[in-house]
């Protein structure tokens, strides 16, 4: 036998043929040409008429279906559910719908589109009313378009509400989360709906929920929100968390330190801070300094003048510390500047802000090189604020209970 006389390629085909459309039964997808879908699509504008068992056809291509639309100018999207959700009348035909999983499918991709989900919906009403026997028992995706019409919530919230059920599990795996619902973490619903967990929900994350928690819903954030206006409205609710004198805690850290990494300190010439409120700011930079100061006192290994001057944080403008001058940190509040030392035998000196600031010791550094601590305390320390009005001497020094003397004066001064 000449085996060239055969046409094995037309075989081979024809079997993948038949392979192909055994799946699509199946799975319930009907075969269609981009030709039959035109001629379907054609005598549902032209005459509102459509058989049911092309529904499924018509959803199932939904993207070939809209290449079409745009290439006849038959109409639009919303157009084309319109006339859908008017033609179909239900007759005995509909019984070919054995689930609602192309239903779900289309709500998912067009959950922003209140015609195309009202439409659905529509079609769906109709469905129930012929009273079909849906595989509800064997289709998820079926028994999940029956929770969503039941609940009556809008799409986002429904699967908010059910990412929250098992937060932990789902921020552990959150491919878990994708197969429960078939919602690709690449989809704009995907987005919308990590973006309301963050507008919806943060100051409960932030407060109710653990450090690992918080910190999963972190990672979740710098995968799925990279546009700054949105970030910046998630980090004011976080920020404003802390405005009744809520304790900074490991989970202000953690959230804290990102929006300082994103958007820098706080300064008159950080344009990105311009967003935020006054006292929003005033919150920030109080966490801000307490930071700088534990880490400056704890670097001169003297955590208990740390501790002290950390209540003082929310009255700190602006904080700098010279590691090279006898560590000297000096700690600008609104009218007057602090200067303290980390080198042991060295008293605190405290100055009007407008004869020694931040700016005027920099500006030592930047003129001369060979700055040293007698230029930091200013070689005429006269100006300085003596602790007591009846001293001489015009250190604040560290001796016995120096804490209560020192909050006593700075009381007086006008710092709490």
């Amino acid at each position: 036998m000449n085996l060239k006389k055969l046409n094995l390629d037309i075989y081979i085909c024809k079997k993948l043929k038949i392979l192909s459309e055994n799946i699509d039964i199946q799975w319930n997808v009907p075969s269609v040409t981009p030709i039959q879908l035109k001629n379907i699509l054609i005598n549902l504008f032209s005459r509102n008429k459509l058989k049911d068992r092309d529904l499924n056809k018509l959803l199932c291509n939904i993207l070939e279906v809209k290449t079409i639309l745009a290439k006849e100018k038959l109409g639009s999207l919303e157009e084309f559910f319109i006339k859908l959700e008017n033609s179909f009348n239900g007759s005995l035909e509909s019984e070919k719908i054995r689930n609602l999983d192309i239903f779900y499918d289309t709500i998912l991709v067009f959950f922003k589109n209140v015609v195309i989900i009202n439409s659905i919906d529509l079609i769906i009403s109709k469905i129930f009313k012929l009273g079909i026997s849906l595989n509800k028992e064997e289709s998820r995706k079926t028994n999940l378009v029956f929770e969503l019409r039941e609940s009556k919530k809008n799409i986002e919230e429904f699967f908010i509400d059910k990412f929250f059920l098992k937060q932990r599990s789902y921020l552990i795996n959150l491919f878990d989360f994708e197969m429960d619902f078939y919602i690709g973490k690449s989809t704009d619903l995907f987005f919308e709906i990590i973006k309301n967990i963050f507008y919806l929900h943060i100051r409960w994350i932030v407060r109710e929920q653990d450090l690992e928690i918080n910190r999963n819903f972190l990672k979740l954030m710098r995968e799925n929100i990279n546009n700054l206006s949105e970030k910046i409205e998630i980090y004011k609710k976080i920020i404003n968390i802390y405005s009744d004198n809520i304790r900074f805690d490991l989970k202000a850290d953690l959230w804290f330190y990102e929006i300082l990494n994103q958007l820098g300190e706080v300064k008159s010439t950080n344009k990105k801070w311009e967003l935020f409120t006054f006292e929003e700011r005033k919150i920030f930079k109080k966490w801000f300094f307490g930071k700088k100061i534990y880490e400056a006192f704890n670097n001169a290994n003297d955590p208990e003048r740390g501790e002290f001057w950390k209540s003082y944080a929310h009255c700190i403008v602006d904080f700098k510390m010279y590691e090279k001058v006898a560590q000297a940190i000096v700690m600008e509040f609104e009218n007057h500047t602090v200067v303290e030392f980390g080198k042991v035998g060295n008293a605190a000196y405290v100055y009007p802000r407008h004869i020694l600031s931040v700016e005027r010791v920099n500006s030592f550094f930047y003129h001369c090189s060979n700055t040293t601590i007698r230029d930091v305390k200013l070689k005429d320390k006269s100006v300085a604020i003596p602790l007591k009005n009846s001293n001489l001497s015009s250190g604040w020094n560290h001796p016995g209970n120096w804490q209560q003397t020192f909050r006593y004066r700075l009381s007086e001064l006008g710092y709490r």
